[in-house]
């Protein structure tokens, strides 16, 4: 027995908030999935910061965009998943003036540093500016949150490129 379902539209039983689209092609669209980017500010540089402590990053406070209003980008610059389920995030953090050893980014779920989460960089007198980056999936029960941090072995006057730096996820499924 062969079924065939042609819709063009789902939505939620209760508000009628359409949860996918289908297009005449057949490309789906969930235009309330999970999703947010936000960047540091600008002028650009957040300058002469310490983190010979691991330390929260605290400059995302510029989204690009945050479909469910997940990512707190005014208090504790984290996002929070609405609902369980696995998550892409990504990291992308700029910076100059590494002058000895080196730093590191993690992501923290919940308030402690996410295993195998690790994105560093060591000193060299050759370069100028600094990009580190760090992807990973994250397993996330409703409520729980993940947030960046970094850490430096030794340099205490990192200078931020805060609005070329990124961070960003959205549900998997």
């Amino acid at each position: 027995m062969t079924s065939i379902l042609k819709v063009s539209e789902i939505q939620d039983p209760t508000n009628s908030n359409t949860a996918l689209t289908i297009d005449s092609a057949g490309r789906v669209l969930m235009p309330q999935r999970p999703v947010f980017r936000a960047t540091g500010p600008s002028p650009s540089n957040v300058t002469n910061q310490n983190y010979t402590t691991t330390t929260k990053l605290t400059f995302w406070n510029n989204e690009m965009f945050d479909v469910g209003s997940n990512f707190d980008a005014a208090t504790n610059y984290r996002f929070t998943a609405p609902i369980t389920g696995y998550y892409q995030f990504n990291c992308n953090v700029q910076f100059r003036d590494l002058v000895s050893g080196e730093v590191a980014i993690y992501f923290y779920k919940n308030g402690s540093a996410y295993t195998g989460a690790r994105g560093e960089a060591k000193t060299d007198a050759t370069i100028d500016r600094w990009q580190l980056n760090l992807n990973d999936v994250i397993q996330l029960d409703a409520t729980d949150y993940v947030e960046v941090y970094m850490w430096s072995s030794a340099d205490t006057n990192l200078d931020f490129i805060a609005n070329e730096s990124s961070f960003s996820g959205y549900l998997i499924g």
